[in-house]
């Protein structure tokens, strides 16, 4: 992607994809580079053109159709997307409230500790 450079700003243009900064989305097209680096990444390196190597042969495009019934099994329940994602969060709640109690419990007994009182 283009990005600013310090002394001349947007006008130097290099990286993998154009980004038109006319259109409030900022539009990404991929240049012809885009596809070079794709075969080199697909072949962890640069194979011999004549070896016929199995990465330099064209990838079919697939297509993968979104699952039908976006809902998560997890811990034999059934849940939506949105039921997991409050699932995740809640937890995460936990956890943090969690590690804070025992931070101040921690804090605590070396505070007794120090002064002389045990639990």
């Amino acid at each position: 992607m283009d990005n600013l450079e310090w002394a001349t700003g947007f006008a130097e243009q290099f990286g993998l994809y154009h980004v038109n900064r006319t259109d409030p989305d900022l539009k990404r097209t991929p240049k012809a580079s885009v596809k070079t680096y794709n075969q080199i990444i697909r072949c962890n390196g640069f194979p011999h053109p004549d070896s016929g190597h199995e990465c330099l042969q064209p990838k079919p495009n697939v297509t993968v159709a979104p699952p039908a019934d976006p809902s998560l099994n997890f811990l034999g329940l059934t849940l939506t997307p949105e039921q997991a994602e409050v699932g995740f969060h809640t937890t995460f709640a936990l956890l943090m409230v969690s590690c804070v109690a025992a931070l101040v419990a921690a804090v605590c007994f070396c505070r007794r500790k120090h002064r002389g009182k045990s639990f």
